[in-house]
């Protein structure tokens, strides 16, 4: 049974940023099958190991990201399901661990810590937690709802499709999701470092 299903969304653009991220990743779940998938408006490409599947959906910007995520999310058939931004970059470690964690747990969700860049800020971690009544920031850090970057149970995600809109569908995916996770698994360590860059950002503008 497939375990976790890693979803990402990507450009065509981003062909060879994703490629450098997607080679350790492939990697690190060993012999594996891959597929690829044509429709209209993008392609989805599959690897599929024994409890692992990596799924990208890449276009030329017809399709909006939360169409994008939902259509990842149909495609899956993991227990569990993240995403990983094609502009991010994620620990060596990142696979083993949620495979360990759900592996120990029956939690609705398993939540890890994220180090964010800002331009050329210093980066800050950043907290997540169901127990947040919403999510805010100090001096220091971030704190979060579980969003799409969490591991999620995928019966609860695919309860709270995302919008069909380019910016703020993960906050609204994290605000109605919420209310669903009953139970929460947390990993004190750094899997993902999310990288922000107003230059070249395709999301983040209204």
């Amino acid at each position: 049974m497939i375990a976790l299903s890693i979803l990402i969304c990507s450009l065509e653009s981003r062909r060879e940023m994703r490629k450098a991220m997607l080679f350790g990743l492939v990697a690190s779940i060993g012999e594996c099958e891959n597929e690829i998938i044509e429709y209209e408006n993008c392609e989805v490409e599959k690897f599929t190991s024994k409890d692992v599947e990596i799924i990208i959906c890449t276009d030329n910007k017809q399709m909006s990201v939360g169409e994008k995520r939902n259509l990842l999310v149909r495609q899956s058939i993991g227990k569990y399901l993240s995403c990983i931004d094609d502009d991010d970059k994620i620990e060596s470690i990142y696979k083993r661990e949620l495979i360990e964690a759900i592996n120990i747990s029956l939690a609705d969700v398993i939540t890890f810590v994220v180090s964010v860049s800002l331009d050329s800020a210093p980066p800050k971690l950043c907290f997540y937690s169901k127990d947040y009544v919403k999510d805010y920031n100090d001096s220091n850090s971030y704190y979060r709802l579980p969003n799409h970057l969490m591991c999620v149970k995928r019966k609860l995600a695919i309860q709270v499709p995302f919008k069909e809109v380019n910016f703020g569908e993960d906050t609204d995916y994290a605000e109605r999701l919420k209310p669903l996770l009953q139970s929460e698994y947390n990993i004190v360590k750094v899997l993902y470092h999310y990288v922000f860059n107003s230059k070249t950002t395709e999301t983040q503008r209204k």
